[in-house]
């Protein structure tokens, strides 16, 4: 049995990568996408048919250059996440733009626009995570987008008051004693760790094995505002 085979008896394998083929040689559960991960997988001549769709769906949307510019760029993002969910059993994440962490309208706009798209292919939403910068305006963002169904997953996470800030607006989901996931990569690596914290009768606390780092920093921000009051976690 190979190490990445022992891991997935412990743990979720996410994959880090816009490259169909190395998805579908190590089989991860699910996968994560970024725009330059994108980019590096669009340059590759194998890959030229997914590029194309998107260049046409760009040129039948937009009455300008931009318009079918920005088009263009969405359409790519979610052809790759829908090669990627054609191999992966779970979730794809697609990132929206950086350059939107610190416009709240627009990211929430962004997310609507990548929804919208893999609806319109066939995908649930429950398939797919938007992938946030962990700004101010990010997490505002993402906490609209989880009260309508959309789940998000948090990137540009580098400290502790991040973290700290994350929790505190209730950017997880508090129903009973429940609390959802959310992605964090890590703080030396260009990778990501998927932490999944669940909270069950009693707070009891599990993680999955993942960065030590990256869940230090979670479970003492998370349980540094945990407490019971009335059977309901208080924030």
């Amino acid at each position: 049995m190979s190490t990445l085979e022992q891991l997935k008896q412990f743990t979720t394998v996410v994959a880090d990568t816009g490259d169909f083929e190395a998805i579908g040689k190590y089989k991860p559960t699910d996968a994560t996408t970024n725009p330059s991960l994108v980019l590096a997988a669009a340059l590759k001549e194998q890959y030229a048919s997914v590029v194309q769709d998107a260049v046409n769906f760009g040129k039948a949307n937009g009455s300008t250059l931009d318009e079918k510019l920005d088009a263009t760029i969405d359409k790519l993002f979610v052809n790759f996440g829908l090669e990627i969910l054609k191999i992966v059993p779970g979730r794809v994440s697609t990132e929206v733009d950086a350059r939107l962490s610190f416009d709240v309208e627009g990211s929430i706009k962004k997310a609507h626009r990548f929804i919208e798209l893999y609806e319109a292919a066939g995908i649930s939403r429950e398939r797919i995570l938007i992938k946030l910068g962990t700004t101010w305006e990010g997490i505002q963002a993402a906490k609209v987008l989880e009260a309508e169904g959309i789940h998000c997953n948090m990137t540009l996470l580098f400290s502790f008051a991040q973290v700290c800030v994350v929790v505190l607006r209730s950017l997880f989901t508090f129903a009973g004693v429940s609390v959802s996931a959310a992605a964090f990569p890590t703080f030396d690596s260009v990778g990501g760790v998927l932490v999944t914290l669940t909270v069950h009768a009693g707070y009891q606390v599990y993680q999955e094995p993942c960065n030590r780092s990256v869940v230090s920093r979670v479970m003492r921000a998370f349980l540094s505002c945990l407490f019971r009051s009335s059977g309901r976690c208080m924030l």
